[in-house]
């Protein structure tokens, strides 16, 4: 756990550094010298740093500045694949620049640690277009999963702040998951 830093520290940066130009006060309540490191709303999201199928790094303050969904999921969980499938549909909606879309998952189709080949088997072969990484030894889904069925997803908005968070698929996940990061792309208040 020591290799996650808390992206709180990297929001206060982005925060901080406008008002030092400006001089402005933010208002409102929020306040990230009292973010602390958490899954739970208004928590600053744990960083992370895990691996595609293509053995391609991805780190999750590399996208400070744009709304993230880090969906938690197994490779065996019928509910996840839904999941994906309503973040694809989503993924199409809202542009790039604004949302950056993970699934992370941490065991395979008969419950062992999970490996890169698995998952990029698994994301060419249900078409998932974004990053499906590989938490192969399940340190990061310890650290930000939360009991309540599969999958486990949270929205985060631009400063890495965990804004919404939900278990489970439903049929209104799509809608509900649409909500959360509109409200996300608001400033804190």
């Amino acid at each position: 756990m020591s290799h996650l830093l808390p992206l709180c520290r990297l929001a206060l940066l982005v925060l901080l550094a406008p008002l030092a130009l400006t001089g402005c006060d933010p208002g409102g309540t929020y306040d990230p010298s009292t973010c602390e490191e958490g899954n739970d709303l208004g928590d600053c999201a744990s960083d992370f740093t895990l691996l595609d199928g293509s053995d391609t790094p991805w780190t999750l303050s590399d996208h400070l500045g744009k709304v993230a969904v880090v969906e938690f999921g197994q490779m065996w969980c019928t509910q996840c694949r839904r999941a994906a499938d309503d973040l694809a549909v989503i993924k199409e909606e809202i542009p790039s620049e604004d949302l950056q879309i993970f699934a992370i998952y941490f065991e395979d189709p008969v419950g062992d640690s999970v490996e890169t080949s698995e998952v990029a088997d698994y994301a060419e072969e249900h078409e998932i277009p974004f990053p499906v990484l590989a938490d192969t030894d399940g340190s990061v889904e310890a650290v930000w999963g939360f009991s309540g069925g599969r999958p486990n997803l949270f929205v985060l908005d631009a400063l890495g702040i965990v804004r919404y968070r939900t278990s489970g698929h439903r049929d209104s996940f799509a809608n509900d998951v649409r909500d959360a990061i509109s409200e996300a792309q608001e400033p804190v208040e």
